[in-house]
């Protein structure tokens, strides 16, 4: 199999946590193409039920706690297919998203390191809230429409998500992951750090997951509490300067 979809799961709180697990777990069930893997990464002692219909899964767990970033690298050390994806527990996969992505590799051939895909974005009542990376296909946005380049979204890196992309793991590994010490806009700073590491970011035109924003005890809720404006946008200047390093260096904001 060349796609592992890796699930990190920190921790379970509730019945709704649960039952939007429940809810990623079934779309993932009901992929049209079933020629991927399920990796869950999860903190030792969070109990659910794994097993998917139709579908192989592997289950590591960490007797440590750990970040969203953490969760992703360790995981990636651990696949064996040559692609990999991210389904936060909270999301989901629209039927025909790995369906998608190998008619695209399949046509990209070997020139696409990260396939990035029309991000809808929801609520927690899911009502729509908008769209992410559609702007890769507008019309004199980008150099070549559905790529992106460093130049052109460098004014407006915040608007591009990772939310579902598909990497090419050795690509992955040899920028240097994600970044831990960026606690908010981390994955922003990877898409400048992939860019400028000369690695083709490709958006496909079709939208294949539904992200919730800011559910209630998500990282990202936790961290819209604990920094104020003044430290989200000291963290925002810094992706424009870390980016042109590969190691996770230590930061002051």
């Amino acid at each position: 199999m060349d796609l592992t979809i890796i699930m990190p799961i920190h921790r379970l709180v509730n019945e709704n946590d649960r039952r939007l697990l429940r809810a990623a777990q079934e779309s993932l069930e009901k992929q049209t193409n079933k020629n991927f893997e399920v990796l869950y990464f999860v903190r030792e002692g969070v109990g659910f039920d794994e097993k998917l219909d139709g579908v192989n899964t592997k289950l590591i767990e960490s007797d440590q706690s750990f970040s969203y970033q953490q969760a992703i690298n360790k995981a990636v050390e651990k696949i064996e297919s040559r692609y990999f994806s991210v389904l936060e527990f909270d999301d989901v996969f629209h039927p025909t998203y790995v369906e998608n992505f190998y008619a695209h590799l399949n046509n990209q051939k070997e020139d696409v390191a990260l396939y990035m895909n029309i991000v809808f974005e929801v609520n927690q009542e899911n009502q729509m809230m908008g769209l992410r990376n559609e702007t890769a296909w507008v019309v004199n946005k980008m150099q070549k429409m559905g790529f992106l380049d460093i130049d052109s979204i460098k004014q407006s890196i915040g608007s591009f998500s990772l939310v579902g992309a598909c990497y090419e793991k050795n690509s992955f590994i040899e920028s240097g992951g994600l970044k831990n010490n960026i606690e908010i806009f981390f994955n922003q700073e990877f898409i400048l750090r992939f860019l400028n590491l000369g690695n083709d970011i490709y958006v496909m035109p079709k939208v294949l997951v539904n992200h919730m924003n800011f559910r209630e005890g998500s990282y990202f809720d936790l961290c819209d509490k604990k920094f104020g404006p003044d430290e989200k946008r000291g963290y925002y200047n810094l992706i424009g300067k870390e980016y042109l390093y590969k190691q996770d260096r230590k930061v002051e904001i």
